[in-house]
């Protein structure tokens, strides 16, 4: 266990005296393989670590203690909260539903989930344009202000109708957008596909990975939904390793505007013990 943590810690600083910097895409991978050994161990052990070897490595030593801890969703639903169990990961839900928003307002660890609306369009858009967000989401594609405003209102219309739809990802502690997550049919087909952005500024904290887990969650504990679909281009290896670390495994095969994409599912491990 000791020498596994020592050997993650050592190959980020290796990464990071490398690249320069702890927002490097480069490192971002190295970030995430890291994370299940550096959670075999106490964080002030890490934090000593870090402590010391350079300014800029402050940022993912203080990530160290939140990704020690296992983290706690919460979704918002006007009435008595329940607690169960996800079957994601080490996630818990709460739920209440939240009228202000037009549907379930989602709470994790580090992050607040609420169904997009017309007053997110200037930042959506803004997000959306990034050309490292719209690479794969789009596939390069610039959105213009109606493509932002139809997604919005499809979104609204798929929580009306069956409560899903996009959320917008904010750090709880700030309020600063860092991102989209949600769920919508894919391919227009009856199963649900779960899909994110995360902007580049906060690469490497591993908020891609809690919003996505919190809305597989929702959608096997809410919704009820038999399995969780994604859909990767074979050449974005950030999103694969998110998804992946989900639980999810690849299926298909299919062509892409970018060249192949992968299939992903996860199953829901209620409906598995149901036919078990």
């Amino acid at each position: 266990m000791v020498t596994e943590v020592r050997a993650a810690v050592e190959q980020l600083l290796h990464c990071y005296d490398s690249h320069g910097s702890v927002t490097s895409s480069r490192c971002w991978l190295t970030q995430e393989s890291a994370i299940p050994a550096l959670a075999l161990t106490a964080t002030g052990t890490l934090r000593e670590k870090f402590r010391g070897t350079s300014r800029r490595h402050s940022r993912w030593a203080r990530e160290v203690g939140s990704r020690s801890r296992k983290p706690l969703t919460q979704f918002t639903q006007r009435g008595p909260q329940t607690e169960i169990g996800s079957g994601v990961g080490d996630i818990r839900l709460r739920r209440r539903r939240s009228a202000a928003y037009g549907g379930v307002v989602l709470q994790t660890e580090r992050l607040t989930l609420t169904p997009v609306n017309s007053r997110d369009h200037d930042a959506l858009a803004r997000l959306w344009r990034t050309p490292e967000v719209r690479e794969f989401l789009f596939d390069g594609e610039t959105l213009g202000d109606a493509d932002v405003t139809r997604i919005i209102a499809n979104s609204e219309k798929d929580f009306a109708a069956a409560d899903f739809g996009f959320w917008t990802v904010r750090e709880r502690e700030t309020g600063i957008l860092v991102g989209t997550a949600g769920l919508r049919r894919l391919d227009g087909g009856p199963e649900l596909e779960v899909v994110y952005s995360l902007d580049p500024e906060h690469w490497g904290r591993g908020f891609a990975g809690e919003a996505a887990a919190a809305v597989v969650a929702y959608a096997f504990e809410k919704l009820g939904a038999a399995r969780v679909l994604a859909e990767v281009d074979a050449g974005n290896a950030a999103s694969i390793a998110v998804i992946e670390r989900l639980g999810m495994r690849p299926f298909a095969t299919v062509p892409g505007a970018l060249g192949l994409m992968w299939h992903y599912a996860l199953a829901n491990p209620a409906h598995a013990a149901d036919t078990a």
